[in-house]
């Protein structure tokens, strides 16, 4: 049986959360603020993953991440090494805006 998930109040108080609820305008994060109101409404982790469509993990890991609302944004991706030049790239564009015939 899932237990009830805690909330430390890091997000403020239940009026606070449905505020931020109704404001936010990313739906990613916008889903993620529903999981901590849903907790804020004693509902189960199990149940919150079922009415979200995500598993129980991922709403246990919104509860505990970050100390409050801007733990909620993406996380950045790290800058990857380009493996080809411009030049190179200006080369094969060039090659693929000509006609397969010439």
């Amino acid at each position: 049986m899932p237990k009830k998930l805690e909330n430390n109040k890091k997000w403020g108080n239940y009026k606070e959360v449905c505020g931020l609820y109704d404001t936010e305008k990313d739906s990613r994060k916008k889903i993620r603020v529903l999981a901590i109101k849903y907790a804020y409404e004693e509902k189960k982790s199990e149940e919150i993953a079922r009415l979200l469509h995500q598993t129980g993990a991922t709403i246990r890991k919104y509860m505990i991440i970050g100390v409050g609302y801007e733990g909620l944004r993406d996380m950045g991706h790290p800058e990857v090494e380009k493996r080809m030049t411009d030049a190179e790239m200006h080369e094969i564009d060039k090659m693929l805006k000509k006609s397969p015939r010439s």
